[in-house]
């Protein structure tokens, strides 16, 4: 999990925190940035750690996470076997007055 391009309401990189204690984005219109998120989701469970269920997103949680504050550009939710098995989510998003 990376924040990249911008900071969330003053996270200043590394990994973010679980979703239960995701931050909220900045919001009003002079907030500017770009959200770049990857996180395990559940299923991943299978294949090692993360195996937590307290730290595996379920499905369509990270869209949920954002939505009405945020402008979704692009989202996956996938199973990826390389470089190792994995259950993820991804999103990019933009604050909706960039668009």
């Amino acid at each position: 999990m990376a924040v990249r391009g911008g900071n969330i309401r003053g996270h200043r990189g590394g990994p973010l925190p679980a979703p239960a204690t995701f931050p909220q984005p900045p919001r009003g219109h002079r907030a500017r940035g770009v959200l770049i998120y990857e996180t395990f989701a559940t299923g991943n469970e299978r294949y090692g750690r993360p195996s937590n269920p307290g730290f595996l997103l379920k499905s369509g949680e990270l869209l949920e996470i954002v939505r009405g504050r945020l402008e979704v550009i692009a989202y996956e939710a996938l199973e990826e076997t390389d470089p190792k098995p994995a259950v993820l989510q991804r999103i990019c998003a933009v604050n909706a007055r960039m668009v």
